[in-house]
């Protein structure tokens, strides 16, 4: 769930690179989803809170507390990769395989499909790993990690 409190406010801007560039906005719509009878000041009053304790757990972590937490998350994240490039490698075998069987009977065809939902069974396992991750190329994981550890 995201918290934004209330009391926000809208900016809009543009920029394309050109310094005698303008843009129009021709409409801007919102819309109040507070409820009709929202107590305001108790709603300030819970998000100044929740945003207190989150700056509270934030100030008492120590920095390698921080490098260990993005290490582990890294980590997680490069390994839910690496299962989804093996999987991805799998499918892309059997299905080479499937194609060159197509002069098989039905009971090797049905095998191979068989096979070939394995390997989709473990692209999705793979996928459920990282679905609250966003996704972030090995390269840039690897240069993370070296930065955290001073390389």
């Amino acid at each position: 769930n995201v918290k934004l409190g209330v009391d926000k406010y809208f900016g809009l801007s543009a920029h394309t690179g050109d310094v005698a560039d303008s843009h129009d906005i021709y409409q801007l719509s919102t819309t109040d989803l507070s409820q009709k009878d929202a107590d305001l000041k108790a709603l300030r009053e819970d998000y100044k809170k929740f945003i207190d304790e989150q700056q509270e757990a934030h100030d008492s972590i120590t920095t390698k507390e921080f490098q260990h937490n993005a290490m582990t998350l890294l980590h997680q994240i490069q390994g839910s990769l690496v299962l989804l490039e093996n999987a991805m490698e799998e499918k892309t075998a059997e299905t080479k395989k499937l194609k060159r069987s197509t002069t098989g009977n039905a009971d090797s065809i049905l095998t191979e499909i068989n096979e070939l939902s394995n390997v989709l069974r473990k692209v999705n396992e793979a996928v459920e790993l990282t679905k609250n991750h966003a996704p972030v190329d090995r390269d840039f994981i690897t240069r993370q990690m070296n930065a955290i550890k001073g390389e």
